[in-house]
């Protein structure tokens, strides 16, 4: 004979009820998932021109000063044919932390080209992008890059014109 009793039906089903109703406190409490808590974003729209003339495809990312963001999360946007974007942190067009940024753009063709690695993307698979060497070349890096931008907390409207 053993010497611990053997469970009945109703004692298993109280004890599984049980942790279910602990377990769902515990993520009400504490927050379901291992997400990072998320900055609040605010809405992020523009147009990019080079010498006037609207700049279709080309990439423009914010960095932000004391970039604290982690890779897959930095603002960012691709322009449309007429040089608009609207930019994405975590999901499409949400927007940008509010803060003060530097600003790369990744222009689509040049004389001149070469593979950057752009580090992970959101999902996980590593980026690569052909960025032109010539003149633009400046707006590549955030160390370079003379466009600086102010994310304020409101709906922002920020246009870079690139003489």
């Amino acid at each position: 004979m053993s010497r611990y009793p053997i469970p009945v039906a109703s004692e298993l089903m109280l004890s599984s009820r049980l942790a279910w109703q602990l377990s769902l406190i515990a993520c009400l409490v504490v927050g379901c998932g291992s997400e990072k808590a998320k900055k609040k974003v605010y809405p992020v729209t523009g147009v990019v021109t080079h010498q006037g003339k609207a700049v279709a495809n080309a990439h423009v990312v914010f960095h932000k000063e004391g970039d604290d963001m982690e890779i897959g999360t930095r603002p960012n946007g691709r322009t449309k044919e007429d040089g608009s974007y609207s930019l994405n942190t975590y999901l499409p067009g949400d927007g940008a932390p509010a803060g003060t940024y530097k600003v790369v753009i990744i222009f689509p063709k040049a004389t001149s080209t070469a593979p950057v690695k752009m580090g992970k993307g959101r999902f996980g698979e590593e980026e690569e992008a052909t960025v032109s060497a010539g003149p633009l070349a400046i707006y590549l890096d955030p160390k370079t890059s003379k466009l600086e931008a102010v994310v304020k907390e409101s709906p922002n409207t920020i246009d870079f014109k690139i003489p």
